[in-house]
């Protein structure tokens, strides 16, 4: 049988990959493309491009002139098991030429001891 599926917001089980996700919005604020682009697992799933299009693309946003600012709130983690999770959230982006607020939905594989990003997506 597996194991029963849990839903909290923090402190708790899930707090780890509460947490991811806050890294993972610092990274991108900091416009720390490495950091940033570490989150994401090797088999990310990018829609219709492929990986190496994919990260050309972020890579060109994120590392674009001028401030970036991502904010995550009300995030709640949904585990299931204990190697996967999905974090839903409400994302605060702003940059120079464009701002937008929206709910984001993350999926997550624990690799090696470390959460990442299999798919993301915004509802």
């Amino acid at each position: 049988m597996a194991p029963a599926a849990s839903v909290a917001s923090a402190p708790g089980p899930d707090a780890g990959v509460v947490q991811a996700v806050r890294d993972w919005a610092s990274a991108w604020s900091s416009k720390n493309f490495d950091a940033y682009s570490a989150f994401y697992a090797p088999g990310f799933q990018t829609g219709k491009m492929s990986k190496q299009a994919w990260i050309a693309q972020r890579r060109a946003r994120v590392t674009k002139p001028g401030d970036i600012s991502v904010q995550v709130e009300d995030i709640q983690a949904l585990t299931k098991g204990a190697d996967r999770a999905v974090t839903t959230f409400r994302q605060t982006y702003r940059s120079a030429n464009f701002s937008d607020t929206s709910a984001k939905s993350l999926e997550w594989i624990k690799v090696k001891g470390r959460w990442l990003i299999e798919r993301e997506s915004n509802r």
